[in-house]
């Protein structure tokens, strides 16, 4: 992942996002991976399974609400250019 991404961050003046999307399979396997461990091995104790699975959903709400909050870019809906600064978080991005 590192090989793919850190190039990039010499040309910080262009857009990569569709230079991204190359890893977007790699990202999915990885966030699958790190939820496996969050909740833990089938073995472990009901606990820690459920301390588990509980992390683990917080995470995905988290991931879906971003995914949200970037609708209005990603499909190119007319939003105020207020709401739309607050989704501008690196200036290489405008």
């Amino acid at each position: 992942m590192a090989a793919g991404y850190l190039p990039w961050f010499l040309y910080q003046e262009r857009t990569v996002f569709f230079y991204a999307v190359v890893f977007l399979p790699f990202l999915c396997l990885a966030v699958a991976m790190l939820l496996g461990a969050i909740i833990g091995r089938p073995g472990a104790d009901d606990t820690r399974r459920v301390v588990g699975a509980a992390g683990a959903g917080v995470l995905v709400l988290l991931i879906a609400w971003n995914f949200i909050y970037f609708w209005p870019i990603h499909t190119g809906t007319a939003i105020p250019v207020d709401d739309w600064r607050s989704r501008m978080w690196l200036d290489a991005w405008v």
